[in-house]
């Protein structure tokens, strides 16, 4: 059990942290009539990235949550 939390904790860090990432990546990067379209690509898929990682999170803490509530 004590794995399952640590792995939870993990995956919400790295969500929060390929959500910053892709914040100040956006932020900071400089477009213009150069620039290609495969960056855009990048910066979603950081993006969905982020949005796995929370879903693999939230599914770890849901799951005791269901167990339990399922035991009353």
């Amino acid at each position: 059990m004590f794995v399952d939390d640590l792995l939870m904790v993990a995956f919400f860090l790295a969500a929060i942290w390929e959500f910053y990432a892709c914040y100040k990546a956006v932020k900071n990067y400089k477009f213009n009539k150069d620039t290609t379209v495969f960056i855009m690509g990048a910066f979603w898929y950081s993006f969905i990235l982020g949005i796995i990682f929370l879903g693999i999170a939230s599914e770890m803490l849901y799951h005791p949550l269901e167990a339990f509530f399922n035991g009353l």
